[in-house]
């Protein structure tokens, strides 16, 4: 059995695990898996789409993307972006709209691969979010140098949802390079648990992070939970202290 067996945890959490391990199935090539698990779960881009069903959904963009089936990722896209939208989640439309962008940049659609990113840099910037956008690579560093570019030379009067400092703030972080691969953990820290750990060290509460990044006080929690395990710690004072041990912070 290739999942991870999940015992005592709620739906939602037992989902975004399972969610998980496809996007890691496809990092190592590993499609057909992903493949199976979306078959077994039933999942298809006209399925009804509830929050408790939400990642696997997302995961089965990663799904088709891997696929090449563009078109019907981005349906389920845009269907996943309208229902988050209604729910007031706005890390998941600031994700799917990097997707959108993503896709139409694959499809030589640069226009409107910009657009997207402008939706999305104008719902980050209010939370300060950068990992989301660096956990995506290369092709999004490379549509934030042209969204950039575009900005600067605007003649327009009506400004766009987003600072310039803001796109070049993130587009140094890409410069930078990635966080260091954390050798000797079980599990790497995911691009959200970073966004996370930056937030402890910063002084944030829980409550504050979850107002920051948009998600709620029980997804902080679980973050904050796993982040202790990976880094075999207890507490966030330790948890700062050894992800800086690792350059990870």
């Amino acid at each position: 059995m290739r999942a991870h067996k999940i015992l005592d945890c709620p739906p939602w959490m037992t989902n975004v695990i399972a969610a998980n391990n496809v996007i890691s199935w496809l990092a190592k090539g590993d499609l057909n898996a992903a493949i199976q698990w979306a078959k077994e779960k039933g999942l298809s881009v006209d399925n009804n789409l509830t929050h408790l069903r939400e990642p696997e959904h997302i995961a089965l963009v990663y799904i088709l993307i891997a696929q090449g089936q563009l078109d019907d990722a981005d349906r389920l896209l845009y269907r996943l972006i309208e229902n988050a939208k209604a729910g007031d989640r706005v890390y998941v439309m600031i994700e799917m709209r990097l997707m959108r962008a993503l896709i139409f940049q694959a499809q030589q659609n640069i226009s409107t691969a910009l657009d997207e990113l402008e939706v999305a840099l104008s719902l980050a910037e209010p939370g300060g979010l950068i990992m989301i956008f660096v956990s995506k690579g290369q092709p999004v560093a490379e549509l934030l140098g042209e969204i950039i570019e575009v900005k600067k030379r605007d003649q327009d009067p009506i400004e766009t949802g987003f600072s310039l400092s803001y796109a070049q703030k993130i587009l140094s972080v890409f410069k930078i390079g990635p966080p260091p691969k954390t050798e000797g953990l079980l599990d790497r820290v995911s691009e959200r648990e970073l966004e996370v750990l930056h937030l402890i060290a910063a002084g944030l509460s829980n409550r504050e992070i979850a107002d920051k990044l948009f998600i709620s006080l029980n997804t902080v929690k679980t973050h904050t939970k796993n982040i202790n395990s990976k880094l075999d710690v207890n507490s966030r004072i330790k948890a700062v202290a050894r992800a800086k041990e690792l350059n990870l912070i």
